[in-house]
């Protein structure tokens, strides 16, 4: 019998990421495409900062460091990336409808900062009892133990629970748990006929 439900945070319950902030700094900026992202993501700062390693603080001065050919304002940078992400509304509404009969979680790569800002922005700090979060749990998915916590954390089986995640190459780990696993294809009525039937299975 299914007793929890967890859920992925970007492009699942939320729509919108720091790469549409990046897009914005770039483009007020007059940066040349592609150059902050390679300053913001393609360096262990990043892996750092998400895996709650190093403070958000830590990280942005790691990226005014790095970014040799601009000014980086990671402050500014914060608040781009609050204005690019919005809910998924209709995922928020079927996670409300369900919260009332399962236990509610989120299993998601995110630093420690973004993770409690978002889910403070859209009143959500309710919802969500289990928080499986990289940024907290110094774990990343697609590793088999984020997956493994967070089942601990809800004291249930991996065949007592189901996974929402919009990318297929990160679910092995809550497979090979027993978890059931359902890919998020941005059609929430698809997602909600797919979960009725793992809940009546």
């Amino acid at each position: 019998m299914i007793k929890v439900i967890f859920f992925d945070m970007f492009n699942v319950v939320f729509s919108g990421d720091f790469r549409k902030a990046i897009d914005k700094y770039e483009e007020e900026f007059k940066i040349k495409k592609g150059d902050l992202y390679k300053v913001i993501h393609d360096f262990q700062g990043w892996k750092d900062f998400s895996l709650g390693k190093i403070s958000q603080e830590d990280f942005f001065k790691l990226c005014e460091y790095r970014a040799e050919n601009f000014v980086f304002n990671g402050n500014y940078f914060f608040k781009l990336f609050r204005e690019s992400i919005y809910s998924n509304q209709s995922v928020v509404d079927l996670i409300k409808y369900y919260s009332k009969n399962y236990i509610i979680g989120v299993i998601s790569n995110a630093p420690r900062e973004w993770y409690d800002v978002i889910i403070e922005d859209f009143d959500l700090e309710d919802i969500f009892k289990i928080r499986a979060v990289s940024g907290y749990l110094h774990l990343r998915k697609p590793d088999q133990e984020i997956f493994q916590k967070a089942l601990k954390l809800a004291g249930v089986n991996g065949d007592q629970s189901i996974y929402i995640d919009d990318r297929g190459d990160r679910v092995d780990g809550a497979i090979n748990l027993g978890m059931k696993v359902v890919i998020f294809d941005g059609d929430t009525e698809k997602l909600k006929n797919k979960m009725d039937i793992l809940l009546d299975s």
